[in-house]
């Protein structure tokens, strides 16, 4: 059992690492600013065509962002904008855009 637990707070590990990587070729890919520009999310579940978004890479990929600056556009049928402000815990506008991080 202590294998197996090593194993998986590794596979931990790596999927945080993987979330913070993705987030800084975003930025780099952006010349390290988001001034003057808006990311289209498509997409928020952790798989295609279904609502449950526990443990959905995009989430913290969204909140990273979101601390650097970015403003959001997300995009999904299956979510109202209540769920999608509820997993990013943040403000939502009147423009339907996600710019300000709680």
């Amino acid at each position: 059992m202590a294998v197996f637990v090593a194993k998986w707070n590794q596979v931990l590990v790596i999927n945080y690492w993987t979330r913070n990587r993705i987030t800084e070729k975003i930025v780099e890919k952006l010349f390290g600013t988001f001034s003057n520009k808006k990311l289209a999310i498509l997409g928020f579940s952790f798989k295609a065509i279904i609502k449950d978004t526990r443990d959905s890479s995009v989430i913290q990929i969204c909140k990273n962002l979101l601390v650097e600056g970015a403003r959001l556009e997300i995009y999904y049928l299956k979510f109202a904008k209540g769920s999608i402000e509820i997993d990013l815990k943040v403000a939502y506008s009147i423009n339907g855009e996600f710019d300000s991080y709680i």
